[in-house]
């Protein structure tokens, strides 16, 4: 066993060890999944994220034809939005603890998750918009490890739609024609995304790719056996590798909506950390995330960016070959999470060497574990 997985496997929490399984890096026979999820759901913060998806009960029903942008207007987005009970905000929270498919308690509450999907697919289909909700929703199925059937389609589907940016040589996205602009002359001094390179819209002509494309693109890469599907992602992910396109710094601006008659900003795109320069310059918080999601992608780990980046984490490797990141590398991981850093320590560390830890020490040494089992991930999945 590699010394790290060993150390991991000793030192840490249920949380930890629901990874190890997860990424394949330890038997699943080691422990049962269920009792180590039953052990984080001890803490009653955590806990309260589990009940977040009863948001989605009825959900199709509750929706019924109402536009769902309508429908947020008067109850708050479910899905998209910095409030800890919306999914972007507890869903990755749960999933770097570890819950996947096999978790009871998570299993059960799924369904709810699905039935919405399907209610926001056809709602995009009669009001013919790109389906971003169903999109977001679907990458996190996927990153908990929930396949269903149609899956390789909704993933196709929307690749084919991204795919078309990357066979233009003209990065010009943004509109400079001020009679095409839909409101006052001031608009002129943004960044007024031109309509054909709308990620929301689905008769954009080149729609640009949002991080959550990449996420269920490269989620989802392992398990396509169609060649041409694979290599239309890799020209994806070299589209993401061109200098002209990391400029944008994954801030696309803004866009109009076409059914609110008015322009919303729009993101995220895809901003590489030291992509341009030796220095992160604020990127601390999203660069292992862009890492862990980079590394399945075989363009990108053989991408020089990416030997950078691997190299860059080399600094913070302890005498003991663990990882010890600075704490804005996991700012992340409690961003309006409904669980503060007490109990992020109390998921990650082993309660059996917790008492021996110091009490300032404790946090830092969440981040060792938590650190050092991702760059662990990261390094078993370019071997493979």
């Amino acid at each position: 066993m590699d010394n790290n997985i060993q150390w991991l496997t000793e030192n840490g929490g249920a949380a930890i060890k629901l990874r190890l399984i997860k990424e394949g890096l330890i038997s699943q026979d080691s422990y049962d999944i269920n009792e180590l999820a039953d052990e984080i759901l001890q803490n009653e913060k955590i806990k309260n994220a589990i009940t977040y998806f009863d948001k989605f009960i009825d959900y199709p029903e509750k929706l019924g034809d109402t536009p769902y942008r309508k429908y947020f207007r008067e109850n708050r987005d479910p899905v998209h939005g910095c409030f800890e009970d919306c999914l972007e905000m507890y869903m990755p929270f749960l999933i770097r603890l570890g819950f996947m498919k096999g978790v009871k308690v998570l299993d059960g509450k799924i369904v709810y998750l699905q039935d919405a999907y399907k209610a926001f697919n056809r709602q995009d289909a009669q009001n013919n918009t790109a389906p971003m909700l169903g999109i977001i929703i679907t990458t996190y199925l996927l990153w908990s490890g929930y396949y269903f059937d149609d899956i390789e389609k909704i993933m196709t589907d929307r690749l084919n739609v991204v795919h078309k940016v990357t066979t233009i040589d003209s990065f010009e996205y943004y509109e400079k024609d001020i009679n095409k602009i839909r409101s006052p002359k001031r608009w002129m001094n943004n960044l007024i995304l031109k309509d054909e390179f709308n990620p929301y819209y689905i008769n954009a002509g080149y729609s640009l790719p949002i991080i959550y494309d990449i996420g269920l693109m490269l989620e989802i890469y392992k398990f396509i056996k169609d060649e041409n599907v694979k290599d239309k992602i890799d020209d994806v992910m070299r589209f993401i590798l061109n200098p002209q396109y990391q400029k944008i710094r994954g801030n696309y601006g803004w866009i109009w909506s076409f059914n609110e008659k008015t322009y919303h900003a729009c993101g995220p795109g895809i901003c590489l950390p030291l992509f341009e320069s030796d220095e992160l310059n604020g990127g601390e918080w999203s660069f292992l995330n862009i890492l862990e999601m980079m590394s399945l992608s075989p363009v990108m780990c053989k991408s020089k960016w990416f030997n950078k980046c691997m190299n860059y984490l080399e600094q913070y490797k302890t005498e003991n070959g663990t990882y010890l990141y600075p704490d804005q590398f996991f700012n992340h991981l409690t961003y309006h999470a409904p669980a503060g850093i007490s109990a992020l320590c109390e998921a990650i560390i082993s309660k059996d060497v917790v008492s021996s830890i110091k009490k300032n020490r404790k946090k830092s040494f969440a981040y060792e574990l938590y650190g050092t089992f991702l760059t662990t991930m990261i390094k078993n999945r370019i071997m493979q």
